[in-house]
């Protein structure tokens, strides 16, 4: 039998959101996942607005997609077919795990 990976509803909302962006090239938002305590949230967000949350100690931002990275995705893609949507979302799920892995490796927390 083959392992399965729990996907938080945060971070499926969170590749959901940013694939949408990068296909279309919509750079209208920032799109954030949070990690509240270990229960992570997805906050997509006008460029001209601030988010309005309160990071506190429980809180990290593990990943902000905004303009640059939306607009590099969309060039890099090249198209919006099937096949450029899974390498988008391979490529944000790859993202993620290395905004998990910083903490750790900063913070050593294992």
């Amino acid at each position: 039998m083959g392992s399965q990976t729990y996907i938080q509803k945060g971070e499926k909302e969170f590749v959901n959101g940013v694939t949408r962006a990068v296909m279309e090239c919509d750079v209208s938002n920032n799109h954030y996942l949070l990690n509240d305590a270990g229960v992570l949230t997805y906050i997509a967000s006008s460029r001209n607005q601030r988010v309005g949350l309160q990071v506190n100690s429980k809180t990290k931002v593990l990943c902000v997609f905004s303009k640059g990275l939306i607009e590099d995705f969309h060039d890099k893609a090249r198209g919006t077919d099937d096949l450029a949507k899974q390498w988008i979302k391979r490529a944000i799920r790859d993202v993620i795990d290395h905004g998990k892995d910083v903490p750790r490796i900063v913070y050593r927390v294992f």
